[in-house]
């Protein structure tokens, strides 16, 4: 038997039009759940929604902002390549917040966004 392995990263990835991929962190099941585009922009606006998805997002993603990243953006091309985590220090804002706003100012309309590494294990 031989192994398989990847010529190229393997990774994730998401935006919040289509917020699908999310659904592990509770409040993105109800942003599936929406018929429009209007009603996301919305909800992803709502302080209260906000608060309640950056405290959700924390728990599920621990550590994780440090390796989801900016693959596409068509306003802020200068932050290609960033970690939510840089993204969220360079605004003074928390990197779920950042998620948020990045994907807000972009109009949901970046096909991919962001991007995080799956998890690999070589055990």
């Amino acid at each position: 038997m031989r192994p398989q392995i990847a010529c190229r990263p393997v990774v994730g990835q998401v935006n919040l039009a289509s917020p699908l991929t999310l659904q592990r962190v509770e409040v993105f099941k109800e942003a599936a759940g929406l018929a429009t585009h209007e009603q996301r922009i919305a909800m992803y606006s709502d302080p209260v929604w906000r608060a309640r998805a950056i405290e959700q997002m924390s728990t599920a993603w621990g550590p994780g902002f440090d390796s989801v990243s900016l693959a596409e953006s068509e306003l802020h091309p200068e932050l290609l390549g960033k970690t939510l985590a840089e993204v969220g220090s360079a605004r003074g804002q928390h990197p779920a917040a950042a998620f948020l706003d990045v994907s807000l100012e972009e109009d949901l309309q970046t096909a991919s966004p962001w991007c995080w590494p799956m998890a690999t294990s070589s055990s």
